[in-house]
């Protein structure tokens, strides 16, 4: 057998068909031919995927753009401005042109030409080189406190401190009531904000949006991630007795078994202290987090809330650990305080211990939308038929054993029928492929790639 060489065309070939699997995915991910509910099939071969690519990318055309492109770069990099200017229109059309479009713009942003960025970035909104672009202008603005060009350049972002600077930008322009109301939610975090919010958040507070009850819901966050540093400075502004708490708070963080050790002190946060103790001593040693509840629900009156709490977290650990008391620990917890998490395991471990008839009521508690799942769906089912329930539990049998699923395929075991895998041909139309082929997506990350 005689090794062929591989002409340029046949090497633009293999990475069109390579690639196209990741342009597919960035197109459906965009809501192009999505399906959800069944399995798909794929296309029998890319072949014909990367041929309508090649139709649109025109292979020379681009082996000559590619290496303009390397030039243009260089051009770029060794501040060849002349040059890269030259050479810049033939690439029209490329589908990384916006890469060098956003690099030259980017090297001038101490000097930035407003006009330019506005073009380029109003049509690479959303995009990584778009968005990279906005970020490193938005930075450059905000030092130099270009306020109202600050506003006319920010996109929604999900990075805090971006979204510090806009709110600080709008008590700059006019609308500092808007930029108040939104500080809360940004400020009601369990981890210290960026350095960016100061200024927004020392405005809020002057404004007096800052109360105590505020304050406890964040310390109360803070504690629940373990961020005893900041619980510790958000304490600095409450009165001395809450300060008290807040400091005990932090020190059974670090030693759990201290809450069981002198007079804990009368206040409306104590509870949650004494849950948040037994939580830790839980994960560790369940036995002595029993006894320490044991002995301090027996001197203190407790809320309703902070009772379940400490049940909770000792009804979970002994779940966990396959205790036979868990279950005796979660059905005390009050079903208005009783999560999705304490539900699964009381069903869990019902299941484990046989108990048909309380797995039929629990999964009958759950909401609506969780007992659709499936896998609640198959248990019930077979917890109906151990109890002598045969045409109910096959009922759902046959409804599940439909299903490409897990728990589809128990189902058609209980009932002896082949599993069901629900294949669904992807087809796609001519028209569809060439709007594929044609999607910038799809162009840039053959060329990535």
């Amino acid at each position: 057998m005689h090794n062929k060489p591989i002409t340029n065309t046949t090497r633009c070939t293999l990475r069109l068909t390579l690639g196209v699997g990741v342009a597919l995915w960035m197109i459906t991910a965009n809501g192009y031919l999505a399906e959800t509910d069944s399995a798909i099939t794929p296309p029998a071969s890319l072949d014909s995927l990367a041929g309508e690519i090649l139709k649109v990318a025109e292979p020379e055309k681009l082996g000559q753009q590619r290496k303009l492109y390397t030039e243009a770069m260089q051009a770029l990099n060794s501040h060849q401005t002349d040059k890269f200017e030259k050479l810049f229109p033939g690439l029209d059309g490329y589908p990384l042109q916006a890469y060098l479009r956003a690099k030259y713009l980017g090297d001038r942003l101490n000097k930035p030409d407003m006009d330019a960025l506005h073009v380029f970035l109003d049509q690479e909104t959303g995009t990584l080189v778009g968005e990279r672009l906005r970020r490193d202008l938005l930075k450059q603005l905000a030092r130099k406190q270009r306020w109202e060009d600050f506003v006319s350049f920010y996109h929604p972002q999900d990075d805090t401190s971006f979204q510090c600077l806009n709110l600080e930008a709008m008590t700059h322009t006019g609308q500092l009531s808007q930029a108040l109301d939104q500080v809360p939610q940004l400020w009601m975090s369990s981890h210290f904000l960026p350095s960016s919010c100061e200024n927004i958040v020392a405005a809020w507070e002057k404004s007096g949006g800052r109360t105590d009850a505020l304050t406890w819901q964040r310390i109360e966050l803070a504690m629940a991630e373990g961020s005893t540093r900041l619980a510790t400075r958000l304490a600095s502004t409450l009165p001395k007795p809450d300060q008290s708490v807040v400091d005990l708070w932090v020190r059974v963080h670090r030693s759990p078994e201290q809450i069981t050790r002198g007079k804990l002190p009368e206040h409306a946060k104590t509870g949650r202290v004494v849950a948040h103790a037994i939580r830790r001593m839980s994960l560790k040693n369940v036995d002595r987090a029993i006894s320490a509840w044991q002995k301090l629900s027996s001197q203190h009156p407790f809320s309703e809330e902070d009772t379940g709490l400490s049940r909770k977290y000792i009804g979970l650990a002994l779940a966990r650990n396959h205790h036979p008391e868990a279950y005796v620990w979660l059905k005390h917890i009050p079903l208005q305080h009783a999560d999705a998490q304490v539900m699964e395991w009381k069903i869990r471990t019902a299941i484990r211990q046989g108990d048909w008839y309380q797995i039929v009521a629990d999964i009958q508690n759950l909401p609506p939308k969780i007992q659709s799942d499936l896998r609640w769906q198959f248990w019930w089912a077979y917890a109906n038929e151990q109890l002598g329930n045969h045409i109910e539990a096959e009922g759902v049998y046959h409804y599940l054993a439909s299903r490409r699923d897990f728990y589809g395929f128990l189902a058609a075991d209980r009932l002896d029928l082949p599993y069901a895998f629900e294949d669904r041909p992807l087809e796609i139309s001519p028209d569809e492929l060439n709007a594929m082929a044609s999607h910038p997506s799809a162009a840039r990350a053959r060329e990535l790639f």
